[in-house]
């Protein structure tokens, strides 16, 4: 059975994120932990953007599930840009204070360590 509910896919995806963190702090290399640092300011910036943008939904339209709030967007326009910015940086693009920028600092460690 898929999730609909949006508070609870965000928060499913906080999950799945504070998983890489531990890793990038598990390694304990001065660079691995500066990069998990980064990471979960970003990752904190960007889910706050989109827990806001579903307090917004469901103080508009008293709902936070996806198949009700389906073809909805264009009424609250500030809040359909949050929400695709938001889950453009979650989802790692290549814009500035995106969640892509941590990546160097997340392999790095792990090459040297690895041989690779």
């Amino acid at each position: 059975m898929a999730q609909r509910h949006v508070k609870r896919l965000l928060a499913y995806s906080t999950i799945s994120h504070v998983g890489l963190l531990l890793v990038g702090v598990a390694l304990l290399d001065g660079e691995s932990l500066g990069g998990a640092a980064f990471f979960l300011l970003g990752h904190a910036g960007v889910k706050a953007a989109l827990f806001l943008g579903a307090g917004a939904l469901l103080n508009h339209f008293q709902s936070v599930d996806e198949d009700e709030l389906h073809g909805r967007g264009g009424t609250l326009r500030v809040t359909t840009w949050t929400f695709l910015a938001g889950g453009s940086c979650c989802r790692g693009c290549r814009r500035p204070g995106c969640g892509r920028a941590s990546r160097p600092w997340r392999r790095r460690p792990g090459t040297r360590a690895g041989g690779g």
